[in-house]
């Protein structure tokens, strides 16, 4: 009986120790606790970009790719047929709920809706040019998940924050116009660096809401029914004459470390420690290539290519060329052949 009443005993400091509401609340935003320096900003705007080391890294890559003549995903052995959904996009005879194109729909708008939670965070902040700079990044931002999905969609909604009604479908020409009308109000407002420096790298920059505006005008022809290739042109030209310029060493560009360069305008970040979702390396190779690689893992031998494609890469001195890997494979030494269940590891074109 002892223990039930001691029960009931602290039952009752507890409840008494509730009484006392009026501590500080930590977890909400108040005027004390806005953005106000960089690093908060750059704190608050995270989320957005992280969504483009995430699904934008395998579901948009494949819908981009896997419904062109540049990847295929093939069944070898009884695996990656995964109810037909690559060889349905090789196709072109997809249905409506195929999963691939309904991650592309959602990680488009989970992304438009991030930023517009965000811009709704930000602009209640104090006014400042450190809050015009990040209010005009996210506004870039969603302009650019925008483009993503009306160039994939075609007729879609444009959402806003905070309401409680269903989103009306946009034509893609409207979508088009919201997209320009954007980027033409806050290119200019953005920062210009003489290159994309650590600070901007994964960050928008003016070179970036230039050259979205060159793909916008690109292929008005096919979005909106109208040639746009002049001012196409005009943009095209800004960033050629800007301070940005090609690297020497194409392939630096694709390092583990490539970090910030005077070429990449924009890039999604990818970390071992800190993200996912680049999962090139692992569909590229042959599970054979592991040691030759040094890699902690076996790839998974997904992905490759169309021998018409192959055939295209055939300019003299081709630095690309470089990187396609064909004929008979050799550990890093050059000499010890690597073996699979057949024999040496051989890439062909047939």
């Amino acid at each position: 009986m002892k223990k039930y009443i001691a029960a009931a005993f602290l039952a009752t400091l507890s409840l008494g120790a509730c009484t006392k509401l009026d501590v500080d609340v930590e977890s909400q935003l108040t005027n004390g606790n806005f953005p106000i320096t960089p690093d908060a900003f750059v704190a608050a705007t995270g989320t957005v970009y992280q969504k483009f080391n995430a699904g934008f890294g395998v579901d948009i890559w494949r819908m981009y790719e896997l419904t062109s003549e540049e990847v295929i995903i093939t069944a070898r052995n009884g695996g990656y047929y995964d109810q037909g959904r690559y060889q349905t996009l090789h196709k072109h005879n997809w249905a409506p709920d195929h999963p691939i194109i309904l991650s592309a729909w959602q990680w488009g708008y989970a992304g438009i809706s991030d930023c517009n939670r965000v811009l709704n965070i930000l602009e209640k902040s104090v006014d400042s040019p450190t809050k015009t700079q990040f209010l005009n990044e996210i506004r870039t931002m969603r302009a650019l998940y925008y483009l993503y999905v009306m160039d994939m969609f075609g007729n879609v909604p444009i959402t806003s924050f905070g309401t409680a009604e269903s989103p009306k479908q946009s034509t893609r020409a409207e979508v088009f116009s919201y997209i320009e009308k954007e980027l033409l109000a806050i290119s200019e407002g953005l920062s210009a660096p003489a290159t994309v420096t650590a600070e901007f790298y994964g960050r928008p920059t003016k070179w970036m809401a230039y050259a979205m505006l060159q793909k916008l005008y690109m292929n008005a022809e096919q979005y909106i029914g109208k040639a746009m290739y002049v001012e196409a042109n005009v943009y095209a030209d800004k960033i050629i004459n800007s301070s940005m310029a090609l690297v020497s060493d194409y392939n630096s560009l694709f390092a583990v470390n490539n970090g910030a360069n005077t070429e990449t305008i924009f890039a999604a970040i990818y970390d071992a420690n800190y993200s996912g979702g680049n999962a090139m390396t692992r569909f590229t190779l042959h599970s054979a290539l592991r040691a030759k690689y040094n890699l902690p893992f076996s790839p998974s031998n997904a992905q490759c290519t169309l021998k018409e494609f192959y055939a295209l890469f055939n300019l003299a001195n081709d630095v690309r060329s470089a990187n396609w890997l064909v004929g008979k494979q050799f550990l890093n030494d050059g000499t010890t052949p690597i073996m699979d269940g057949s024999g040496q590891l051989d890439f062909t074109a047939d």
